[in-house]
């Protein structure tokens, strides 16, 4: 996932009880205009193993990484 712009979760918004498997990615260079530069995820399970991460921002919380739950 390289390059994706959203509000929340640059290239992933994972919500609600979702799951999300992520395994020997490269995730570079997306942005969030607030939550999560790459991801943000709201009460979900999120696995993420093998993977290089880089130059992900936000603007509020989380350059790579937002989570939250209830």
């Amino acid at each position: 996932m390289e390059s994706n712009k959203a509000a929340f979760g640059g290239a992933v918004y994972a919500a609600l009880n979702a799951t999300l498997d992520v395994t020997r990615s490269v995730l570079v260079g997306n942005s969030a205009g607030t939550n999560g530069g790459l991801l943000f995820a709201f009460t979900s399970e999120t696995t993420i193993a093998n993977s290089t991460m880089s130059d992900n921002v936000a603007t509020a919380r989380g350059g790579a990484l937002a989570v939250t739950e209830v």
